[in-house]
């Protein structure tokens, strides 16, 4: 029997794309929740990384699977952690894009970087996923907000 036709809260709980409520190292947590939720790093070992990596990499297509953390503790979390960008994005563009998931306000400034480098707003996505790219194949942005206007 096909798990399409049934309702959600009774398809397989095994998996944890079907399941809200996902148990990892003991905690029970929602899907969208992300305060509680302990960076991708921590969560996964690499081996588990370098497999989820391999899994998404038939829907790459030219584009690089980025995940999104949160830089600083007093910057909101995102509400979504994993993006496949296309190569020509700039991180301008990124920002754009992360902007609909981080709850901040409009005088809020959301600044990117990765391996202890900020981003230029400029740099093609494609170019900075060559020189800072996990062995596991992800590339790992995180932001944080500085009030700037205002």
């Amino acid at each position: 029997m096909s798990t399409r036709n049934l309702p959600f809260n009774k398809r397989d709980r095994s998996s944890s794309f079907f399941c809200p409520g996902v148990t990892v190292n003991g905690h029970r947590m929602n899907r969208t929740d992300t305060t509680t939720r302990p960076p991708f790093r921590q969560r996964l070992t690499s081996p588990q990384r370098y497999a989820e990596y391999e899994r998404v990499r038939a829907y790459l297509d030219g584009r690089i699977p980025v995940i999104v953390e949160v830089g600083t503790l007093d910057t909101p979390p995102c509400s979504k952690e994993k993006f496949l960008v296309p190569g020509d994005l700039t991180a301008a563009h990124l920002s754009v894009a992360l902007r609909r998931h981080v709850p901040i306000s409009q005088t809020q400034c959301l600044y990117l970087y990765t391996s202890h480098t900020l981003l230029g707003p400029s740099e093609p996505m494609a170019l900075i996923y060559e020189r800072h790219a996990s062995p596991d194949g992800f590339l790992y942005v995180a932001y944080a907000t500085e009030n700037t206007f205002g």
